[in-house]
């Protein structure tokens, strides 16, 4: 999902994906981490997306969230 999203990758581990801005200061910037729960086996996301632009991103983080929470969604 990150790759497809034009988003530059800084870091992507098996538990942390995390994006950089691409010189535009208007590109939303993204870290996903996939926590442990106290259940065996279960995970949760979280999503934090901040934009470094005093004016809105391009793409703003509730609907980048929104759109990763669909395509998570649609992958189980």
């Amino acid at each position: 999902m990150v790759e497809d999203s034009g988003l530059k990758l800084k870091t992507k581990t098996g538990g942390l994906i995390k994006t950089e801005a691409d010189g535009e200061d208007r590109t939303l910037v993204v870290t996903i981490t996939k926590n442990p729960t106290p259940q065996s086996g279960t995970y949760e996301i979280d999503f934090i997306g901040k934009c470094p632009s005093l004016l809105s991103c391009v793409r703003s983080a509730a609907e980048s969230r929104t759109r990763f929470a669909n395509f998570v969604s649609a992958a189980n």
